[in-house]
């Protein structure tokens, strides 16, 4: 009886223990050879300024599927950098990375759709996308989602929904939306008029040295993002 148990538990160890050697294989090359691993090597290649070896690392991840790299090879088509500008490229990758729920994939994909808007109409596509990233929490996104929401880009302006999204980014400690929400208290648009709120969202704003000065300097940024400066 002991021999039959015995014969029974050899190939049952055995195929364990090939079993654990797959598998341990392939977290190794995983480790060292899978997408998120070449996504982190060429962020680390991007941040010493080696854009070319980085935009190779996050093509050859994006190809796998990776949204992180897709996202971020879109940016280096958008700004030229390591590859060529191609704003096409671009939106391909921010496209592919936004389809996977990628908050700045989705962000960069509506900025695109904005700068390829006719007239001062931004696209529907646009807004769409820009909102998908905000519903995510990404300040960058609620602060120009709000912009929009004044009237600044001929879309009618609602101030409730431009305080709300400048609300989200100013919660969230983004300097940008505490100035523009204590604006907002200023002047009560969208929000009742309230000089205490207006005095406490203002003075976070300039705990991180954030000034009117600063808010045009964002405003000339955030029209860089529509025309290709990212």
């Amino acid at each position: 009886m002991n021999n039959i148990i015995a014969n029974i538990k050899k190939p049952y160890i055995i195929g364990s223990m090939i079993l654990l050697v797959v598998i341990g294989s392939y977290v190794i090359y995983e480790h060292e050879y899978g997408p998120e691993a070449k996504y982190q090597k060429g962020l680390h290649y991007y941040k010493d300024g080696s854009y070319k070896k980085a935009a190779h690392l996050f093509k050859e991840a994006a190809k796998q599927g990776y949204a992180p790299a897709e996202e971020k090879l879109g940016y280096m088509y958008g700004r030229g950098r390591g590859v060529p500008q191609d704003y096409f490229e671009a939106v391909h990758w921010f496209r592919k990375a936004a389809k996977q729920g990628n908050i700045k994939g989705e962000f960069y994909l509506g900025m695109m759709y904005l700068a390829g808007s006719e007239g001062s109409h931004p696209s529907k596509k646009g807004i769409y996308w820009l909102k998908k990233s905000a519903e995510q929490g990404d300040a960058e996104a609620e602060d120009f989602l709000g912009m929009i929401y004044l009237g600044v880009s001929g879309v009618p302006h609602d101030y409730k929904k431009a305080a709300y999204w400048f609300k989200k980014a100013a919660h969230q400690g983004d300097a940008l939306g505490e100035y523009l929400l204590s604006r907002m208290y200023q002047h009560g648009k969208g929000v009742p008029k309230d000089h205490k709120k207006a005095s406490y969202w203002l003075k976070k704003a300039k705990k991180q040295r954030y000034t009117k000065g600063e808010y045009y300097k964002d405003e000339l940024r955030k029209l860089q993002h529509l025309f290709g400066g990212y």
